[in-house]
C-alpha cells in the first residue's frame, strides 16, 4: 500500500505511494487508486504508522501520491475530494508528478 516512508529535512513523514500506471479514465482504475489511499490513510490514522515507527509516533504526517502520468479528469475530480476529506482530518495530502525510472 505505501512505497516509501521519508521525513523531511523539519521531521514530517511522508507516506508515499508511486503510481505508474497510465490513466485510462475508467472507474475501475479511480476504485483501485481509492483502496490504497484508504489504506494509507487507516495506516496512518489508525495507529499502524505509530505502531511500527515510534521514532516518528510524534511527528506531523502527510500522504503523498506520486504519478508517472498526469492524472486525468476522473482521477483528479477523485483526488480533489480525497484531499477535502484528509484536510477534514487534518492531514496533508499532494500529488506529485514524477518521471519514469531509468533502467
Amino acid at each position: 500500500m505505501i512505497d516509501f516512508i521519508a521525513t523531511s529535512p523539519e521531521g514530517e513523514a511522508i507516506l508515499i505511494l508511486v503510481d505508474d500506471q497510465p490513466w485510462d479514465g475508467s472507474t475501475d482504475r479511480v476504485l483501485a487508486l481509492q483502496d490504497r489511499l484508504n489504506g494509507a490513510t487507516a495506516y496512518l490514522l489508525d495507529g499502524g504508522f505509530a505502531a511500527d515507527h515510534p521514532d516518528l509516533a510524534t511527528a506531523s504526517a502527510r500522504i503523498e501520491l506520486r504519478c508517472v502520468h498526469p492524472p486525468d479528469a476522473v482521477a483528479t475530480h477523485f483526488l480533489t475530494a480525497f484531499r477535502a476529506v484528509l484536510d477534514d482530518r487534518g492531514v496533508p495530502f499532494s500529488v506529485k508528478q514524477i518521471r519514469r525510472p531509468v533502467h
